[in-house]
Parts: C-alpha cells; sequence; structure tokens
C-alpha cells in the first residue's frame, strides 16, 4: 500500500507544518513511499529521483539530530543506530540506496505486486 501510505503520511506532513524534524522524517517517508510506487510501476527515472531525496531528507534529520538537540521519538538503538519513532534510520537508509542502485543499474521492470520486504524489517 506504498500509494496510500504516501498520501496518509502527505496531511500527517501538512498537519506538521511542513517544517522541523516531524516533518522532515514524514517528508522522507512520503518519497520512500513514492518510489515504491514508481518501482512498481519499472519508472526507474522516478525511482532514482525520489530515493535520492529521501537519502538527503534523512541526511537532514541525522544533521538535526545533534547531541544537543533533544526531540520527541529519537532514540539511539541497542545496536547504537540512530532510531526515529522506532524506526532504524540506517536500514532506512539502506533501503533507499538499494531501490535507487537499481533503478540506475538499468534493472527495473514492472510489477505491481511487488514488495519491499527489507520494510516489513524496520521497526524495532
Amino acid at each position: 500500500f506504498y500509494w496510500e501510505a504516501h498520501e496518509a503520511w502527505e496531511s500527517l506532513w501538512h498537519a506538521a507544518g511542513r517544517k522541523g524534524p516531524v516533518a522532515t522524517w514524514l517528508k522522507a517517508l512520503i518519497k520512500l513511499a513514492a518510489a515504491a510506487v514508481k518501482l512498481r510501476e519499472g519508472n526507474a527515472v522516478g525511482v532514482a529521483r525520489h530515493s535520492r531525496r529521501c537519502l538527503l531528507l534523512l541526511d537532514e534529520l541525522q544533521i538535526a539530530a545533534s547531541p544537543d538537540q533533544a526531540w520527541s521519538g529519537l532514540a539511539v538503538g541497542a545496536d547504537g543506530e540512530l532510531h526515529y519513532c522506532g524506526v532504524d534510520l540506517h536500514r532506512l537508509r539502506i533501503i533507499a540506496k538499494e531501490v535507487s542502485a537499481e533503478a540506475e543499474g538499468g534493472l527495473l521492470s514492472p510489477d505491481p505486486t511487488r514488495l519491499l520486504k527489507q520494510w516489513i524489517r524496520l521497526a524495532f
């Protein structure tokens, strides 16, 4: 349900004021969901564009999470990785990099039933 997730997160992004850590987090999720929609369509340009934007937003979030910046939902997991709202940001970054590399490598073919299995393992 990548399209539906994108739509739901976009409403939350607007409600979050479209700025700040929560909005940046939601926008990163929106972009990754959009990349997954394009992946299912076999649209390599769209996958690459959205996944690269997701990575930039995750970079922004990482910078905003400096030690002197404490905000709700941010934690360092037992694995030493930064987690936001229970999701490992490193794993999210890996997913974005993998789909981007796949798109840039010309390995896409349309598959409307395709599931990004890594998403299932994101939480906790």
